[in-house]
């Protein structure tokens, strides 16, 4: 993960090798928590977030003005994406619970209003929800134009992040004493999540919407974002349910895959060039490895560590053994191919996101360390799976150390050279049995007879 922090337009987080060797802001900021902060490179987050805002787009006439870079390379700069800005000011709330150093924010807290204010001036619905263009998502591939996975104009992932930006945001103005913008954000925070549930919650088909389309209906193609959204909902049985679904539909022992196989719209492989385009199928069906990490966290939650680990193990083999050593990839094939047993990897082969993820969840959920040193509290709530009988660890929290051991049973957590409350909070024993999970395991491939892309072949091989 090291080895794609770097500095090209000031400090900043590589996407990929070999060819994303440039800054993607929705990138950067999803791998910032596992890149810098778990790891404790704080002055770099520091310097990534102000060289960062010295790059927003600031035309007060322009249908972006507010937002980060989607990219940034030597040759240029685009901003089109929606999630990137958003993830940019949690980011900043996070590296001060990890840091408790405020001496960054009057730097980039004008960035901050300038995002928030922009989307509320012009791009919100009555709702509160956050308006965007179909492909402003992660999932944002365009072939000859056209958006490959369109998503309508309020995807759910979108409107979790639009309000953790706010709260974020609510927060930073806090600090900096400015209440009326603290209190003008709340109140759009408030309005949106009032709405999410009943909007996008379909409580009888365990089903959380893609999006909702430019008319109001909603999407009904099954997809893993909307494990992101869980924040918006109170519902914890629902949110159980929900998960146990997705980890059978989408998680395959090889990652997260991004579209049902029941689906016709269904890819089974990401490259096929005989018959389909490979971008056609990048979001449709195709594992993307950076969502390894939200789905496994909320397998923790709900205490089926055991679950998650298998899923870590085998990604942990992927970065060991199999491929470019250190490092986890971009993609993988949903269903594996003729003869084989296991997936193909694509895409690059050392992706930042899927790296940072796999390591974010280690830190922050398998071992359980959560630090707010605004608040002085360092919470440790340890999901270790039962194969691992003792470790030893150390993590940077604020100013100091956090040494964490784990041996015949107990954990033994300190915080030297720095002041913070211990939260320890320890597993049951013996651990509870959650019947929602009871049984549950990885998605197979089950094809159906037949999908749609493979109606054409194509004696040349379809390429760029």
């Amino acid at each position: 993960m090291d080895e794609l922090i770097t500095e090209q337009q000031g400090k900043g987080i590589y996407a990929g090798l070999p060819w994303f060797n440039e800054y993607w802001g929705r990138d950067m900021f999803i791998a910032m928590p596992g890149a810098t902060l778990v790891t404790g490179q704080f002055d770099y987050t520091k310097k990534i977030l102000k060289d960062f805002a010295k790059l927003q787009d600031t035309d007060t006439t322009s249908v972006t003005c507010g937002r980060i870079p989607n990219r940034a390379n030597l040759e240029g700069i685009l901003y089109n994406t929606t999630d990137g800005t958003p993830r940019y000011v949690m980011e900043a709330e996070e590296l001060l619970k990890y840091s408790d150093d405020q001496s960054f924010l009057k730097d980039i807290y004008p960035s901050v209003v300038l995002s928030i204010d922009q989307s509320i001036r012009h791009h919100i619905d009555e709702k509160g929800y956050l308006l965007h263009e179909d492909a402003d998502t992660w999932m944002d591939v365009k072939r000859n134009g056209i958006p490959g996975s369109p998503r309508g104009n309020r995807a759910n992932d979108i409107q979790y992040l639009w309000h953790s930006q706010l709260v974020s945001g609510v927060h930073l103005a806090e600090l900096m004493g400015d209440k009326s913008h603290a209190e003008a954000w709340q109140a759009v925070a408030d309005k949106l999540a009032k709405n999410f549930e009943q909007d996008y919650c379909n409580k009888d088909s365990i089903l959380i919407y893609d999006h909702l389309n430019a008319d109001g209906t909603p999407d009904l193609q099954y997809r893993p974002n909307q494990l992101y959204c869980f924040e918006l909902i109170n519902d914890d049985a629902f949110k159980q349910k929900v998960t146990r679904r997705v980890w059978e539909e989408l998680v395959y022992p090889w990652g997260v895959s991004s579209l049902a196989q029941w689906d016709l719209q269904f890819h089974p492989q990401h490259e096929n060039w005989h018959y389909y385009h490979k971008d056609d199928a990048y979001h449709n069906g195709t594992v993307w490895l950076w969502n390894n990490g939200i789905a496994m966290q909320r397998m923790i939650e709900y205490g089926q560590q055991e679950t998650a680990w298998k899923l870590f193990c085998n990604m942990n083999r992927q970065a060991l053994h199999e491929g470019a050593v250190g490092s986890l990839s971009e993609n993988a094939d949903a269903h594996p191919r003729e003869g084989a047993k296991w997936a193909g990897r694509s895409g690059t082969f050392l992706q930042a996101w899927s790296n940072s993820e796999q390591l974010r969840v280690w830190y922050q959920y398998f071992l359980g360390i959560r630090p707010d040193m605004m608040k002085r509290v360092i919470t440790v709530e340890p999901k270790l799976p039962a194969e691992i009988t003792e470790l030893e660890t150390s993590v940077k929290i604020g100013k100091g150390t956090l040494y964490y051991t784990y041996k015949d049973g107990k954990f033994d957590v300190k915080l030297v050279g720095d002041e913070a409350e211990i939260n320890l909070i320890l597993p049951e024993r013996p651990v509870a049995m959650n019947p929602v999970f009871d049984g549950v395991d990885f998605c197979q491939p089950r094809p159906l007879s037949h999908y749609p892309c493979f109606d054409t072949y194509h004696k040349e091989a379809l390429t760029y």
